[in-house]
């Protein structure tokens, strides 16, 4: 009978460790308020924040990530008004990276980190890699080696920035799509070693995903409008004791 107790215990606190483990994000790229027709853009991205906030219960995120290219015209500072104030309706904490339509002004740095449930996340301004300033790319990435190595190698490490490392292959040459080559190889071999379990990216208006040796490559559409038959939404990534599962959302546009 003790046997059985004892058993019966383990299983439960195995059970409730497992579930406390558990968590989802959500991800949204590119609503580009600005872009199309500024209300139609504005109340799209309005649309795609009250799903996020209507999403019930297992599916609730514990919080948000958006992948860059907020506004269109990062001078417009009616875009950008509109742009926060529905951002601020969020009813779960959001963190921000940069995209190229929205970089960051001089001296601001673009990039956050946080854990979450023992799992460790990186947001940075991929636009540094490809300004030419490479004083501070090089910070950037001192940085980026400093939180992946700093620490207790986490449960899974998420990495997030506005453009994708590659498209088609590593060693492809570079373009307006991808990160150049020289850093784009840096980023490669430091995610390898430090085992980054995903590199989520936005900028393509496009779903596209993949691996590069065990790294989940995953590139979230725009919420606003993708050059393919892929419809506007955001990307759901649940996390759990075992890996991580991602679906995607659709929101549609209406007329």
């Amino acid at each position: 009978m003790r046997s059985r107790l004892a058993a019966a215990l383990l299983c439960f606190a195995a059970c409730s460790f497992a579930q406390s483990e558990r968590f989802v994000f959500a991800v949204i790229a590119d609503p580009q308020v600005g872009w199309k027709q500024e209300e139609l853009d504005r109340q799209q991205f309005a649309r795609v924040v009250a799903a996020v906030n209507g999403l019930k219960e297992d599916s609730r995120p514990d919080f948000v990530l958006l992948a860059g290219d907020l506004v269109n015209d990062p001078k417009s500072a009616a875009q950008w008004e509109a742009m926060d104030a529905i951002r601020r309706t969020l009813k779960v904490p959001f963190y921000s990276v940069p995209g190229n339509h929205d970089p960051k002004p001089d001296g601001a740095s673009g990039r956050f980190s946080f854990v979450h449930k023992g799992c460790l996340f990186l947001g940075m301004d991929s636009n540094l890699w490809s300004s030419g300033a490479q004083d501070s790319a090089q910070e950037q990435f001192a940085w980026l080696e400093g939180q992946l190595r700093a620490r207790n190698r986490p449960r899974l490490a998420f990495v997030i920035q506005h453009h994708p490392l590659y498209l088609h292959h590593p060693e492809e040459k570079d373009e307006y799509f991808n990160i150049p080559l020289a850093w784009r190889t840096r980023l490669l071999k430091l995610f390898e070693a430090e085992q980054v379990t995903a590199h989520l990216a936005g900028h393509l208006h496009r779903n596209t995903t993949g691996w590069h040796r065990g790294m989940a490559m995953l590139v979230t559409p725009s919420s606003l409008y993708n050059f393919d038959s892929t419809p506007p939404g955001f990307r759901l990534i649940e996390v759990h004791s075992s890996g991580f599962n991602e679906t995607y959302v659709v929101v549609p546009v209406r007329p």
